[in-house]
C-alpha cells in the first residue's frame, strides 16, 4: 500500500528512537501499570474491574499524550487527531472505573480466553522479539506503552471481558488504521492488528452489558 503514509519507514522508527530515549523510565513504569492490570484481570468482581479499566485509561492515556502529542506531532500533523482519539477512549475506560459500569475481565478455558492470552503474550514478549528479527533494533524500534503493541494487548484483555461494541469501537478501528500503516511501512510485527480486532469483532463473547 505505497503511498498511503505521507513518510518513511526511516522517518517512522526515527520517532520512536527520540521516544524510546525521551520516556526510559516511563516505559518501565507503563509496563508496571500494563502488568498490574494483567494480574487483576484474572478476578471477576467490582475490585478488580476497577482496576483493569484503570489501568487501561492510563495506558491509552499515556499513549495520547506522551507518544502522539510530544513526539509523533514532529512527524504528522494527525497527531492531534490520533490523541484526541485516545484520549477518548482513556475517559470511556476512566468513566467504567469509577462508575463501576460492569465492565470486568476475567480469564477463562475458552477459545476466547486462550486467544487474549496468546494476544497478551505477544504484545509483551514476541512483539519485540520480532521487531528485533526484522531488523528494528532499540531504541529505534516500537515498544509497549507505543500504540500498535499497546493496542494489541488492550484486545487481548478485552476479549476476557464483558465489553459491548462501545468499549471496542476505537481499539479496534486502531487496529485497522495501524495495518494500513504497518502494510505501508512494512512493519510485520504489526501486522497481529487486525487478526486480533477481528477475533474479538466475530468471536463471541459470553458476556455482554
Amino acid at each position: 500500500m505505497p503511498g498511503l503514509v505521507p513518510f518513511t519507514q526511516a522517518q517512522f522508527l526515527e520517532v520512536f528512537r527520540q521516544y524510546n530515549q525521551g520516556v526510559s523510565i516511563g516505559q518501565s513504569l507503563i509496563l508496571m501499570v500494563g502488568i498490574v492490570g494483567l494480574c487483576f484481570a484474572f478476578w471477576d468482581n467490582r475490585v478488580a474491574g476497577r482496576v483493569v479499566n484503570g489501568s487501561l485509561a492510563v495506558l491509552w492515556l499515556w499513549m495520547a499524550i506522551a507518544y502522539f502529542l510530544v513526539y509523533f506531532s514532529r512527524l504528522s500533523s494527525s497527531a492531534p487527531l490520533f490523541a484526541v482519539v485516545f484520549i477518548a477512549q482513556a475517559a470511556l475506560f476512566a468513566w467504567a472505573a469509577v462508575r463501576d459500569t460492569g465492565l470486568r475481565y476475567r480469564f477463562s478455558n475458552s477459545i476466547l480466553g486462550w486467544l487474549g492470552a496468546i494476544a497478551i503474550v505477544y504484545s509483551v514478549a514476541v512483539y519485540p522479539a520480532l521487531g528485533f528479527v526484522f531488523g528494528h533494533y532499540y531504541p529505534a524500534a516500537p515498544t509497549f506503552g507505543a500504540p500498535s503493541p499497546t493496542v494489541i494487548f488492550t484486545l487481548g484483555l478485552l476479549m476476557w471481558s464483558t465489553a459491548s461494541w462501545r468499549a471496542i469501537a476505537i481499539p479496534v478501528l486502531a487496529a485497522i488504521v495501524g495495518t494500513v500503516a504497518a502494510v505501508s511501512l512494512h512493519i510485520p510485527q504489526d501486522y497481529a492488528l487486525a487478526p486480533v480486532a477481528l477475533l474479538l469483532i466475530f468471536l463471541p463473547r459470553q458476556r455482554l452489558q
